[in-house]
């Protein structure tokens, strides 16, 4: 990786995936709701790809962080966002002949909130009536 491009850019997650990358010297840069000048964030919706399609062009991989994880959001915009954001992200990444690495992070609460012991990506999904880990 020379370049990674991070939704939910100034989300928790994020920021400590691009300071490791930082560390490694690996640059970074991505979108968020709000800017941040000094680490190449701009401020830009999922569903705006043509404000950040220029920057991503620039970038090996893409890591898709950005995620409704509130309760108080509605069911149809977490639905809007983890689901159809998730889409819309996914297509930038796949179009052109420079296709890019794509990394979804997620957790554990996509597999519902009622698996006990280990579990791994062919662990089966349940529905468990919550916002996010539905949407997920």
């Amino acid at each position: 990786m020379k370049k990674v491009f991070i939704t939910g850019a100034k989300g928790f997650i994020a920021q400590s995936l691009a300071r490791c990358l930082n560390k490694k010297g690996i640059e970074t840069c991505g979108i968020d709701l709000s800017a941040n000048q000094e680490q190449n964030i701009i401020q830009a919706d999922l569903f705006e790809p043509e404000r950040w399609r220029d920057m991503l062009a620039g970038c090996d991989t893409l890591i898709h962080t950005a995620a409704v994880v509130s309760n108080a959001a509605t069911e149809e915009e977490t639905w809007r966002v983890n689901v159809l954001g998730t889409q819309t992200v996914l297509d930038e990444a796949a179009k052109g002949d420079n296709k890019k690495r794509f990394l979804h992070f997620s957790s554990v609460a996509a597999l519902g909130l009622s698996h006990t012991g280990a579990m791994d990506e062919n662990t089966a999904l349940r529905a468990c009536g919550q916002k996010y880990s539905d949407s997920k």
